[in-house]
């Protein structure tokens, strides 16, 4: 379902005799996930949604989705990374590293995490960072919607996850944190250090180093949407 892409949940059900499946089919066609394109040319996806409540097949994922040479090194000079969600980015190469049909099973791997450990998770940001002390190389995942019970709708969680082994993090924060929320209706970006949100009304910034949280009135917007260029 994610190398082919041609078959949906509903598809499946119907294709494979799952018609009366009672839980939902796994479905790699979701919204509110993102996608981030690696220095080395992987894609990683994070979590997202399928369909709504009423559908038998809806369901919030906790689950990172990577794929293994995607983007091959001539054309990743051709790539911006941003932290939104890509369905809509005009860029055709950035399309082509979005979608993971075409690509041998070989080429996925799929992390799932428990619920207590990573929750599940849509409509959040996700901003690549590269630790230049350690070497080590992360993705920052902020904010979401999950379910009407879900910590995201009590709190703006930050997860870490880790792009050595995959590991993921709930990271203990400090300072004034942006509202809960959906994390795509603002930007993020990577400022040096720092990760910056901002809404409407105000600017959060995240220090990367002590993991407090900062505000100042208004949409400062210092940050370049870019995160990573060769």
């Amino acid at each position: 379902m994610i190398a082919h892409g041609h078959m949906d949940a509903y598809t499946a059900r119907n294709e494979l005799g799952l018609e009366n499946a009672a839980r939902p089919v796994f479905c790699f066609e979701r919204f509110g996930r993102t996608v981030t394109l690696l220095p080395d040319g992987r894609v990683v996806f994070v979590g997202g949604e399928h369909e709504d409540h009423y559908d038998p097949d809806f369901f919030i994922y906790n689950d990172v989705v990577v794929v293994h040479g995607r983007v091959e090194p001539a054309q990743r000079s051709d790539f911006r990374m941003y932290s939104d969600t890509l369905e809509d980015d005009a860029n055709e190469l950035w399309k082509t590293a979005w979608s993971a049909r075409g690509v041998s099973p070989e080429q996925i791997d799929i992390y799932r995490y428990p619920v207590d450990v990573f929750a599940p998770t849509d409509f959040h940001s996700a901003t690549y960072y590269k630790d230049e002390g350690t070497g080590k190389e992360y993705i920052y995942i902020i904010g979401g919607l999950g379910y009407p019970n879900s910590i995201h709708r009590d709190a703006t969680v930050t997860y870490r996850l880790d792009l050595g082994d995959f590991s993921i993090r709930r990271m203990r924060t400090s300072g004034q944190e942006p509202p809960p929320g959906d994390g795509t209706e603002r930007i993020t970006t990577l400022v040096g250090d720092a990760i910056e949100v901002v809404d409407m009304e105000d600017t959060y910034t995240l220090s990367l180093v002590d993991l407090q949280w900062s505000v100042e009135d208004g949409p400062v917007g210092r940050g370049r949407r870019v995160f990573w260029r060769e």
